[in-house]
């Protein structure tokens, strides 16, 4: 009785550390660097994040392991495909690091929180799904993101840069203002997160699960604020100008409409859909070859288009994602973990491939990128099979994929915010089942 009592303790404790964690995260960068400043430890300030994470990655465990000497090893929790996928993943980056040299190199240790650590936090948040709720986990998500799109618009229009700057803003830490280009007349909003990218895409999150609110919830005041609340979020990441966020919430708006439309209006639906991404790239394409220095167009591309290619702003892009290739061909095993992406940079040989998929290729190897993919399939997939009727369930999904889609041009997943926030609602969902 006394044990039972004290798992119960603990599953308790841990899921309100895992809501404290999901609603302080859209605030990190804020944190870190304003309290930095304050304490003069930005690094030792940085790391609340790593330590909650690492706590409830122990009650998790401490759960498991009573779990597993209860029902044995052969228990089917160890047979799952999420389980066995994330422990392949784990053995091809350990292959990799020991085959390229670099489990001695700071990058790993780098390389593992921004890598590794999600996916950890993905298992060790499934034993603690029953305790939270789907209306928890929605408002857990949804209020912080309310603050975040409100501080965003308002850095939008009243360019608060000086205000910023003394709470510690600058080149060491986050510029506090952050132009798109000199023929470009607007400040890119960044907000509580680590620059106008990440807002971009965190944002996506909040408004795919709104816009499914907006679509399914069956009482009427929910589907009107939610429907505002949406507006809000869209709006909030136009101002961050993140061309790949903007293509990544409208791939995650359509998701969501067509999981929650009736199965009789999906192939009408999802025709409209295709027709207006068809317009919408002709469209951009004419504006690229006729616009000369006009805003859309330095929107659009940020260089210039010539007929031997791009020069400017995204040059760097094109040859950050050949670099990424001609590593992956040079070692299709793997340079190892923290190779590639930001953690890359705390070493020699920094390699910004500009591309997660390719970040994960490079540092995991083609068969770790596999391995990879199929698990993210396999999360949407179970999460969407688990409730196909639940607003949050259809929402996340959407914005899943719409995340998916922004790693083609970022490394979405790499930022700590992103990267444990979406897994670790992944695993609450992914381990329960709706009730709606």
């Amino acid at each position: 009785m006394q044990q039972t009592a004290t798992i119960t303790g603990i599953r308790k404790v841990g899921a309100v550390l895992i809501l404290v964690l999901f609603a302080i995260l859209p605030f990190h960068a804020f944190i870190a660097v304003s309290l930095g400043r304050l304490t003069g430890q930005p690094e030792i300030v940085a790391l609340w994040k790593e330590l909650l994470t690492s706590a409830i990655i122990i009650l998790g465990a401490l759960i498991g392991v009573r779990h597993v000497r209860k029902n044995g090893i052969t228990n089917r929790w160890w047979h799952r495909p999420d389980f066995i996928l994330i422990l392949l993943i784990l053995v091809c980056g350990l292959v990799a690091s020991i085959a390229g040299g670099a489990w001695r190199d700071v990058p790993l240790l780098v390389g593992l929180k921004t890598s590794v650590l999600p996916l950890i936090l993905f298992l060790a948040v499934q034993v603690f799904s029953r305790q939270i709720s789907a209306r928890q986990l929605s408002l857990v998500i949804l209020i912080p993101a309310a603050f975040v799109a409100g501080i965003a618009l308002w850095q939008f229009f009243a360019t608060p840069t000086a205000f910023f700057t003394q709470l510690g803003y600058g080149p060491s830490t986050i510029l506090p203002y952050q132009g798109l280009h000199p023929d470009f007349p607007f400040g890119r909003s960044f907000a509580s997160l680590g620059g106008p990218n990440q807002l971009g895409t965190y944002l996506i999150i909040p408004a795919a699960i709104a816009l499914a609110y907006a679509v399914k919830a069956r009482r009427r005041e929910v589907r009107l604020t939610a429907a505002l609340g949406f507006t809000v979020f869209v709006l909030a990441a136009v101002t961050s100008f993140s061309r790949s966020a903007l293509l990544g919430l409208a791939v995650a708006g359509a998701v969501a409409i067509l999981l929650a439309v009736p199965k009789k209006f999906r192939v009408l639906t999802l025709g409209g859909f295709v027709a207006a991404g068809v317009a919408g790239g002709m469209a951009a394409w004419a504006v690229l070859m006729n616009a000369k220095s006009s805003a859309i167009d330095r929107f659009l591309l940020r260089g210039e288009l010539t007929a031997s290619g791009v020069f400017g702003g995204d040059e760097g892009h094109v040859t950050a994602l050949v670099q990424g290739y001609e590593a992956i061909v040079a070692s299709p095993v793997g340079r190892g973990i923290g190779a590639a992406g930001p953690a890359s940079l705390y070493g020699l040989r920094p390699l910004i491939t500009e591309n997660w998929y390719l970040q994960i290729a490079v540092e995991f190897g083609i068969i770790g990128l596999g391995l990879m993919l199929m698990l993210l399939v396999n999360i949407m997939h179970t999460i969407r099979r688990h409730g196909p009727q639940d607003p949050l369930r259809i929402g996340f999904v959407g914005a899943f994929a719409g995340i998916m889609v922004a790693n083609l041009f970022l490394h979405s997943f790499a930022d700590s915010t992103l990267g444990l926030l979406t897994f670790g609602v992944a695993g609450l969902l992914y381990a329960s089942r709706s009730r709606a």
